[in-house]
């Protein structure tokens, strides 16, 4: 069990490939492409990037008007283990749930109604939030706000792997920036 910063609760890093492996089959089945180019990748990100930045920004906001954390830039030790841990191990299994099949899913089920894209980001962003119970209510609540900036990305770049990213960003932003995982007076 890790403390990195006085206040905030513990948290174990382990690597738990049994969330991993469904992640990477669901986009091995969905998805037989990723990124074939650098054109690609570009395209791709510009309408991340700023989406992304306002998704961060609210969700940081709303962690501090519920004091969730605090700012408390740190370094640690465990920063490489975790960078792969969150980014293969959390954020690829999560999204290629969340926004490569749920929401994927539901937008092709929908695909005829003029609301179909709107629910299906909505659903899977709530189940995203609800999937988060564990940390608690507020954890729900930013988790699904978050969630909501992941299927809105991936809904515009229709690239999961940009979902991937902005997750990425902003778990690499809380780790590095604030309290992590959360306060323990909370």
């Amino acid at each position: 069990s890790i403390v990195l910063v006085p206040d905030a609760v513990s948290f174990i890093l382990y690597l738990n490939f049994f969330k991993t492996i469904p992640g990477i089959l669901i986009l091995a089945y969905c998805y037989k492409v990723l990124f074939s180019n650098r054109a690609e990748l570009i395209k791709a990100l510009r309408p991340t990037v700023p989406i992304m930045l306002v998704g961060i920004a609210i969700v940081t906001a709303g962690s501090f008007a519920l004091g969730y954390l605090r700012f408390e830039p740190h370094w640690s030790s465990i920063f490489l283990p975790w960078c792969f841990s969150n980014l293969f191990l959390t954020c690829l299994s999560e999204e290629a749930f969340f926004r490569g099949f749920i929401q994927n899913y539901l937008s092709q089920l929908m695909q005829d109604r003029s609301w179909g894209r709107s629910v299906s980001l909505a659903i899977s962003a709530v189940l995203f939030g609800a999937a988060h119970f564990a940390g608690g209510f507020s954890y729900v609540v930013l988790a699904t706000v978050a969630g909501l900036f992941y299927g809105y990305v991936f809904q515009i770049t229709k690239r999961v792997e940009m979902a991937i990213l902005g997750h990425f960003s902003l778990n690499l932003f809380h780790f590095l920036l604030f309290t992590y995982p959360r306060l323990f007076t909370h």
